[in-house]
């Protein structure tokens, strides 16, 4: 089948050395013969080559004077356009008698108009200065020729130097024309253009310098050489005018900026020579003489002025008007594929037997064959029926042909076709055939004439943009240019997305789409076919940002939808891609593969993308498997099995989380993440989808404080998605508050919206903590909760909000928020068994002691220690728990590298000490971050060990501590009076620190009236203190906790004798005063004497208590300032769990 060649586009930029029409500017794949279009006057122009003019036909020709087969007129014919230029000139010849050979010779060209005016106005200027008797010395003819390529520049340049000769307006003795290239100044330099021009004009010598491409001496490449040429240039213009002329070539676009750069040049050159692009009758005129020149027999079906023909014309005038229109050349291109498609037809025909007729063009010949008989033939077409989904994008290319069949019945019936473009969008994900499609679609256009090549070149958005201001434009072109006749991808076209109006607009980008706008007219006889591919959103985002002149090239509202393969669609593209390969594969291999792309188009949706990657797994592990059996002659092409896919799937392997978590993760939280694992294999046992039953939730709340294993859980709840098919990995993507928001109105919810998409297909862990702090991170939840809301991503995406009760209350007040994440799942603080047993897997991990040494011993008093101090810990507010614990073990790892080469011996002689010594200075360090000293109290107290037994220590059974005491203050607020303050000498070592914190009492008793005020306000104070009773402490045993309050029942009862005694006293002070005889008194005064004695006994040793209660106070082991009751041969404090003995409390006080 001769199937139709499209109409030719512009000669590309950069392709063309001169602007010369020759047969080696259309590639060679012309027929038509130069010499035929080669004027005798031609090499006058000096170019080293003949110079081809636009086809000279007189414009008086009649048009059926041509040679046809049937030559006829009807009302639509081009009809000839009348030249004013010409009549004039036949005017001034006939009634002035003016003559001029090169005037003649133009008013021969078709087109030209302006021209034409512009060299008799010249003519006349002249003539008028010579009938003025003035001197043209002064004159300038130097002129710009600029227009689209195929304009006949280089040609009339030539014949301008001849008719600036004729009219003698150069002051020379011999007349010199020579041609040059901008490209050729810039490798000579200014010293040979310099050299060249005084050869042109010097000894009485003078003439026309034409330099084709002059806007090739302020190009990027030219550099400071072109630039100092130019200057030359002018310079020798000034000085040599009367002598010389100089015609600079060039694009219309290109000659603006060669004027830009310096002003002085439009001052130097007076003359501007516009070349339009030739009118339809002008290209039929043309079009109608070369067919002719090549062949004088040839006849055309339907006329030369016939429909066929003007529908040849109309297609090849749909690129008038824009940058790089060929013109003449572009008739010389689309007569070639006329001739080519008849060619085809001659061979096919004697191919069929038939007698071929050699001497006519046929309707095919000139239009191409019927879109719908084409198609019908197409191999691309049936190729593109074949492939595997993609029905939208079928119907959008059935539609596409649908149009064009249309415009060939119109242009049949002579009406102008509706105008459409080639150019497409096409969205979608990776992998969903949009290359291969453009690939298919290319060819379709080609075979359909409307594409002369229909290849793909692939480019990215990359290879368009440049390194420095006007570098995007010029690669921009370039691509353009190569692209001709093919099908040009922008792959990722919306990374060209110049940016909106918040400072961030790119122009470099700019500069590229600009480029593509003035370049690409989207017309369909344009030769072609541009694809911009990408994500709809963000294309969409781009054609709002960009030149509004790319959605008129571009329909992208109308795009090609490329939707993601359902699983059935992927299991059918792989038994494709097996027979391809001469593969096959069982049952069971194919229900395995299809629950890997299930999983795999979770994520990131690669589409055919899993595909190639399964297969190329199974393929792989099938070799390793084909390859360890003896071959077997019988079955020399095995099947591929399940176990080639995916081995743990087939033995159906689950990891026991429980047992590989336990100690690190609540077994509460392991029960439920167990529940849910129970949920979907029990589904999936009774044929149920958990998913359509929404039997497991994807949307979480994780409620704790830092440091209890939310982001641990979450790690293990990806694995277990991911087991279960919801997730295509098993990865957990972590964002905080500033990774969502963003910097500007408007650009929080594009920025949240990118994060959530680049997790879909895993776990997504968002910390809630400053979500509500502000306009911006209000935003980002509104767009959190509507990305989450979409139902295509309930299955496709975990999401987990984790932060403290606080902050994650806020949050579930808003109903969005309520509604979307429905499940919670609670973190309590990790309890001081748990942390000493996770320091001791730590430190076990880096091989430091063994995990099971005495130290994590329960029953070991360092253990018992170990967990009080943990306890105090945990009532900080700062306290993170396993982080805290880890950050610990790193400690004690990092102190134990200082004690040097130790045997085990002494290591374990050590380790206890040093790791209670760690952790006090942990306690004490967080203390002085978080408490403020009180009034008058030291900042540092010395706390030794000594050799009284750690209190408590040897109990091995304790009961639960008594709840943590809160009271109010007057905001409302909770003020919890928890913890203990220790503090460590830090000169001190390990081997010398030992001792515990403790609470002060709030003691009894009551001073003697002797006692000063100073030494009396301490015990009242206590004893109001002490009314109110101290809270008993965590991990005190009951046996303490009991001999406390037998301590503190002696010592009221001791209080109570106290008093008695001190009433005594002054009831017998009372009666001594007021006397009763001599024997009364006698017996008054031994009686006070008696009672005096005891009560002063008794008031030293209280003074001598109180001064230990002050002193146990000023050493600061009680934040509470409890009180202090003997105890053995010390003090503890009436928490119950703190003990100082009597040599600490003598080395203050004294014995």
């Amino acid at each position: 089948m001769a199937s139709q060649q499209p109409l030719p586009a512009a000669q590309p930029l950069g392709e063309v050395a001169c602007d010369n029409d020759s047969a080696s500017d259309i590639g060679n794949n012309s027929t038509i013969s130069p010499a035929t279009l080669a004027t005798p006057e031609s090499s006058a122009s000096g170019a080293g080559s003949p110079a081809i003019l636009p086809v000279t036909v007189h414009d008086r020709h009649d048009d059926n004077d041509l040679s046809t087969d049937n030559s006829f007129v009807d009302e639509k014919q081009f009809k000839p356009i009348s030249s004013a230029a010409h009549e004039e000139w036949a005017r001034r010849k006939s009634i002035g008698g003016e003559e001029n050979e090169v005037l003649d010779a133009l008013m021969e060209y078709v087109g030209l108009e302006g021209i034409k005016q512009q060299f008799l106005d010249i003519k006349s200027k002249v003539d008028i200065y010579k009938e003025q008797g003035r001197n043209l010395a002064s004159e300038r003819f130097s002129i710009v020729f600029q227009g689209n390529p195929g304009t006949g520049k280089t040609t009339i340049a030539g014949l301008y130097g001849r008719f600036l000769r004729s009219l003698r307006v150069l002051r020379v003795n011999r007349w010199n024309q020579e041609a040059i290239s901008g490209i050729e100044i810039v490798n000579g330099g200014p010293s040979e253009i310099e050299r060249k021009i005084k050869r042109l004009t010097d000894d009485g010598e003078g003439g026309v310098l034409i330099i084709d491409e002059a806007y090739q001496l302020i190009s990027p490449q030219a550099g400071s050489a072109g630039r100092s040429a130019i200057d030359t240039i002018l310079t020798m213009m000034e000085t040599r005018a009367g002598r010389l002329a100089v015609v600079f070539l060039g694009y219309r676009e290109e000659m603006e900026a060669f004027f830009e750069h310096n002003p002085g040049i439009s001052s130097r050159i007076p003359y501007t020579m516009d070349f339009d692009d030739f009118r339809e009758y002008e290209l039929w005129k043309i079009l109608c003489k070369t067919i002719t020149d090549q062949h004088e027999k040839m006849e055309v079906e339907g006329g030369i002025g016939g429909l066929y023909m003007r529908c040849v014309i109309r297609r090849l005038s749909a690129g008038r008007g824009r940058k790089g229109f060929g013109n003449a050349r572009a008739v010389q291109n689309i007569l070639h594929h006329i001739t080519q498609r008849q060619a085809r037809r001659l061979v096919q025909e004697k191919r069929d037997g038939k007698i071929p007729n050699c001497d006519r063009l046929t309707k095919e010949d000139l239009l191409g064959p019927e879109p719908s008989t084409a198609i019908a033939m197409s191999p691309a077409w049936c190729e593109l029926q074949d492939l595997i989904g993609l029905e939208q994008v079928k119907g959008n290319v059935k539609g596409l042909i649908d149009t064009i069949e249309i415009n060939y019945k119109r242009e049949l019936h002579d009406y102008r076709p509706i105008a459409f473009s080639l150019n497409r969008v096409f969205v979608g994900e990776p992998g969903t055939g949009k290359t291969t499609v453009a690939r298919l679609y290319g060819r379709i256009l080609a075979e359909l004439g409307y594409l002369s090549r229909g290849d793909v070149v692939l480019k990215t958005a990359a290879d368009f943009i440049g390194d420095c201001l006007g570098k995007s434009e010029t690669q921009t072109r370039k691509i353009l240019e190569a692209s001709v006749g093919k099908v040009l991808i922008i792959d990722e076209a919306y990374m060209l997305d110049p940016g909106g109006s918040y400072g961030d607009h790119n122009k470099f980008k700019t500069g590229v789409l600009d480029t593509i706008v003035s370049v690409v007219q989207g017309q369909p006889f344009e030769d072609r076919c541009i694809i911009l591919v990408g994500y709809e959103d963000k294309i969409n985002a781009m054609f709002r940002n960009a030149n509004p002149g790319l959605s008129r090239r571009f329909p992208h509202n109308q795009p090609f939808r490329f939707l993601n393969f359902t699983t059935e669609q992927l299991s059918a593209i792989l038994q494709s891609k097996l027979r391809d390969q001469d593969l096959d594969c069982s049952e069971d291999a194919l229900a395995t593969a299809c629950e890997i792309f299930k999983k795999g188009t979770r994520g990131s949706h690669t589409n055919a993308g899993v595909v190639d990657k399964a297969l190329e797994t199974a393929k792989m592990n099938y070799s390793r498997r084909i390859s360890k059996t003896p071959f077997d002659p019988k079955n020399p092409n095995p099947k591929l099995e399940a176990v080639d896919f995916n081995l743990d799937l087939i033995n159906n392997t689950r990891v026991n989380y429980r047992e590989m978590m336990c100690g690190q993760i609540d077994a509460a939280i392991l029960d439920q993440l167990e529940g849910y694992q129970k949920r979907h294999w029990k589904a999936k046992e009774l044929g149920i989808s958990p998913e359509d039953l929404e039997l497991i939730p994807t949307r979480f709340v994780f409620y704790g404080p830092p440091g209890t294993g939310k982001t641990t859980t979450a790690h293990v709840m990806a694995q277990i998605f991911f087991e279960m098919g919801y997730l295509s990995v098993p990865e957990v993507v972590e964002y905080a508050a500033t990774d969502l928001v963003g910097q500007y109105v408007g650009h929080t919810g594009q920025k949240t919206r990118e994060k959530l998409r680049d997790a879909v297909g895993r776990l997504v862990f968002i910390d809630a903590s400053r979500l509500l702090h502000g306009s911006y991170e209000t935003e980002a939840v509104n767009e959190l909760t509507r990305f989450l809301s979409q139902p295509a991503l309930q299955r496709n995406i975990v999401a987990v909000l984790a932060g403290d009760k606080e902050d994650l209350d806020k949050l579930m007040r808003l109903p969005a928020v309520s509604n979307v994440f429905s499940e919670e799942v609670t973190f309590n603080h990790i309890p001081p068994e748990d942390c000493i047993a996770l320091l001791g897997r730590e430190l076990a991990s880096h091989g430091m002691i063994d995990s099971t040494s005495f130290t994590f011993n329960p029953e070991s008093p360092t253990h018992i220690r170990m967990k009080w101090l943990f306890s105090i810990m945990q009532s900080s507010s700062s306290w993170g728990n396993a982080r805290d614990v880890k950050h610990l073990a790193r400690q004690i790892q990092g102190k134990l590298f200082e004690f040097g080469d130790l045997d085990r011996q002494e290591l374990e002689a050590r380790f206890s000490a040093l790791v209670v010594d760690c952790m006090e200075r942990k306690v004490t360090g967080r203390k002085v971050r978080h408490d403020k000293p009180a009034l008058g109290q030291p900042d540092h107290c010395t706390v030794e060990l000594t050799s009284t037994p750690i209190p408590c220590c040897m109990e091995s059974k304790q009961a639960p501590p008594a709840p943590i005491a809160t009271e109010y203050n007057s905001g409302g607020q909770p003020q919890h009076r928890t913890g203990t303050e220790v503090k460590v000498d830090a000169g001190r070592s390990a081997r010398d620190t030992g001792g515990y914190g403790e609470r002060s009492t709030r003691g009894v008793g009551a001073a003697h009236a002797r006692i000063d005020m100073d030494q009396g306000q301490a015990p009242r104070q206590n004893k109001a203190e002490a009314e109110k009773g101290a809270t008993r402490e965590e991990g005190v045993s009951d046996t303490v906790w009991e001999g406390m309050q037998k301590a503190k029942a002696a010592e009221i009862e001791e209080e109570t004798r106290f008093r008695d005694l001190e009433q005594q006293w002054e009831k017998a002070r009372e009666g001594l005063a007021q006397g009763g005889g001599e024997d009364g008194e006698r017996l008054l005064q031994q009686r006070y004497d008696a009672i005096d004695k005891e009560y002063m006994e008794a008031c030293t040793l209280f003074q001598r208590k109180e001064k230990i209660q002050e002193a146990l106070r000023k050493m600061g082991r009680c934040k509470y300032g409890y009180s202090w009751r003997r105890e053995g041969h010390g003090y503890r404090c009436e928490g119950g769990m703190h003990y100082v003995s009597d040599v600490e409390v003598e080395r203050i006080v004294g014995p």
